[in-house]
């Protein structure tokens, strides 16, 4: 049995106060929901290099600085999830709808998001916080 490679993003924006989701369309049960951005791995493409093209193709950001963060794995797929910040203008590129939405939103379930996004957006927020709150960066 093979098993389908996934990649999706949680960009963050500078201030940490919003992430980038999308309103998404399919498969049937996600529809209507939010979830980071992302979709298939291309063969001989690097989940990197997937990352890099699907936000670009869905939002018309071009982001290629993404971290991994976390790897979910069912019986026939795997998902490689990616984080990075910064703030960008998106677009709405394909019949899904691309937005920022609170971070506050998310974590207290007034966003409609797909069930896992909120412990995921609390898991990449981990590391993120200490770079968005580094005087330096």
């Amino acid at each position: 049995m093979s098993v389908v490679l996934y990649v999706a993003g949680l960009l963050i924006s500078d201030s940490g106060e919003h992430v980038a989701l999308i309103q998404k369309q399919r498969p049937d049960w996600q529809r209507g929901r939010l979830n980071g951005i992302g979709g298939h791995v291309e063969p001989g493409e690097t989940p990197a290099e997937a990352m890099n093209r699907e936000f670009l193709e869905e939002t018309g950001a071009n982001v290629t600085t993404w971290e991994p963060f976390c790897t979910l794995r069912g019986p026939t797929w795997l998902v490689e999830w990616f984080k990075d910040v910064g703030s960008r203008e998106l677009q709405d590129m394909t019949d899904e709808h691309v937005s920022w939405v609170a971070v506050d939103d998310v974590l207290n379930g007034r966003a409609k998001v797909i069930p896992n996004v909120r412990w995921l957006l609390l898991l990449a927020l981990d590391n993120v916080k200490a770079v968005v709150d580094d005087p330096t960066r």
